[in-house]
């Protein structure tokens, strides 16, 4: 269900022609469902987008061209073990 969300979202961009303006992207895994109209922060790949949604998120070549700012609950040593995660999640 996630990779479905995350390809519906994109594809939503598209429909809309946004791709094309997507310049930053908020990242935080989700702790409510995609829907949910909650924005309730959870470190990346534990959350309802998880690491496969990550992967997905990070491939789309829009995506790749656009900045990634982290905005995940807690200290440095967590947002660096976040930003590594999502470096390996984008290779």
């Amino acid at each position: 269900d996630t990779a479905e969300g995350v390809a519906r979202s994109l594809v939503d961009l598209r429909v809309h022609r946004l791709t094309r303006r997507l310049r930053v992207v908020h990242a935080n895994d989700a702790k409510g469902a995609r829907g949910s109209h909650r924005d309730r922060h959870e470190h990346i790949g534990e959350g309802f987008i998880g690491d496969e949604g990550f992967r997905a998120i990070l491939a789309d070549p829009a995506v790749r061209r656009a900045a990634v700012v982290i905005e995940t609950p807690g200290r440095l040593e967590e947002d660096r073990r976040n930003l590594e995660l999502l470096r390996r999640l984008m290779a």
